[in-house]
């Protein structure tokens, strides 16, 4: 069964890719762990969706200690929009669900230096291989 497929089961059942997802750190610093759901990424012209995770090193203070999105990225207009995106209580998008917020939410201008570009350059802008691309 293609990873697509396995996504649209999960998320019908009520779950979220968090247990099947093949998360790869993308960014680190000192307060929160960056990745992206390879498995997830998919290409549709100049546009880029996949599912990004925040891993944070301290629970906040509404109880969070991780959240994931499916993001959307327009390499063509360099802007980004989140489609649904979770918090939970534990790290690596495990544990309940804090919050849960279906968009899509409107677009937003990628602007220089920030973990959105990085996303954007490793999505848009790098020869991936094919087996990373639904």
């Amino acid at each position: 069964m293609r990873p697509f497929k396995i996504l649209a089961l999960a998320l019908a059942l009520g779950g979220t890719p968090g247990v099947w997802a093949e998360w790869v750190r993308v960014v680190e610093t000192d307060r929160v762990d960056f990745y992206i759901d390879t498995a997830s990424i998919n290409k549709a012209g100049h546009l880029r969706r996949v599912w990004e995770m925040q891993n944070l090193k301290q629970r906040d203070k509404d109880g969070e200690f991780s959240r994931h999105a499916m993001t959307e990225y327009d390499c063509k207009l360099r802007r980004t929009r989140i489609l649904s995106l979770f918090t939970h209580e534990e790290p690596m998008a495990r544990g309940r669900i804090l919050l849960r917020i279906d968009g899509p939410l409107p677009w937003v201008e990628i602007a220089e230096n920030t973990i959105d570009e990085t996303y954007l350059r490793l999505l848009c802008f790098t020869q991936l291989p094919e087996r990373l691309m639904l």
